[in-house]
């Protein structure tokens, strides 16, 4: 029996802070993915095709000890991934999240959400693209959940400024919560708006939620020429633009109406360190999953 697990990856978060002391953050899954495959053997052992994955094993291990699965069959996982790693687009949430359920559902165990969000915050802190929909998460403890709205139509330009930024060395930065407060009545009327957004299916709104978050999270995770990329995406009748809070992307809010070729060549005359990725769609979160005997 082989089990393949698909997971999005994101662009970024919608928003991203604090709450009261509740971390949080919104998510915003796109149409990029993360596949996961795995067979039983009788190698006692657990194998994965690319190298590097400790996270990955680590979650496989977590699950089987947690739930008490097969520990004396051997596993083969065959990850494939359209997702960078190290810019924001949640891979090693996505590679996580895709071996967790696909250890479970080989195994006849069937994880709830929460049971994935646990399983993956005992790694790393991690994004909440595994929950249906489009959700606010604690991505740091799992203490808040709540389901924000289904994705409408609307497209992320994504570009990467290059490098990559640790997720648990950012998290563990002493000076982050105190950043983040500072941050808290800005992040709150972002979250109205965004939510707002989701129950009128308002693009526009939620632009300018976005690009409230972006702009406050210089002070934490500065992105260079930032405010001007902006500037020049409203230019070209795109609706805002939303980052990476603990990555090196930045995602430029789009539809059918936005002069995209125009910001394109623009973006890659005045900014050409700026590395084009795609232009995305927003999708739902959560996973689908096949089963092959």
């Amino acid at each position: 029996m082989q089990v393949t697990v698909k997971v999005p990856g994101s662009c970024g978060e919608l928003i991203q802070g604090m709450m009261g002391e509740v971390n949080f953050l919104v998510t915003c899954p796109v149409n990029c993915y993360s596949l996961v495959s795995i067979k039983k053997n009788n190698s006692g052992n657990i194998s994965v095709n690319v190298s590097g994955k400790i996270k990955l094993l680590s979650a496989v291990r977590e699950t089987i000890k947690m739930y008490n699965l097969d520990n004396e069959s051997g596993y083969e996982i065959i990850l494939e991934s359209d997702l960078p790693i190290g810019k924001g687009m949640a891979s090693s949430t996505a590679d996580m999240t895709a071996a967790i359920i696909a250890t479970g559902i080989i195994n006849n165990k069937y994880l709830s959400e929460n049971e994935i969000a646990k399983i993956l915050l005992k790694i790393e802190p991690s994004d909440g693209i595994f929950y249906q929909g489009v959700v606010a998460f604690d991505h740091i403890h799992g203490s808040y959940y709540e389901k924000v709205g289904d994705a409408f139509k609307a497209n992320f330009l994504i570009y990467d400024y290059g490098g990559e930024v640790d997720t648990i060395k950012f998290n563990s930065d002493p000076d982050l919560k105190r950043k983040n407060i500072e941050k808290i009545p800005v992040i709150e009327k972002a979250y109205f708006m965004i939510k707002e957004s989701f129950v009128n299916k308002d693009i526009k709104k939620l632009g300018e939620a976005i690009t409230l978050s972006s702009l406050e999270n210089q002070k934490i995770l500065y992105k260079e020429n930032l405010e001007d990329i902006i500037k020049l995406a409203y230019s070209c009748d795109a609706y805002g633009v939303n980052i990476a809070h603990s990555g090196t992307l930045i995602g430029i809010l789009n539809d059918e109406k936005t002069q995209t070729e125009n910001l394109k060549t623009t973006i890659k005359e005045k900014y050409p360190k700026l590395t084009l990725l795609g232009n995305f769609q927003m999708v739902n979160g959560g996973f689908e999953y096949e089963i092959r005997r």
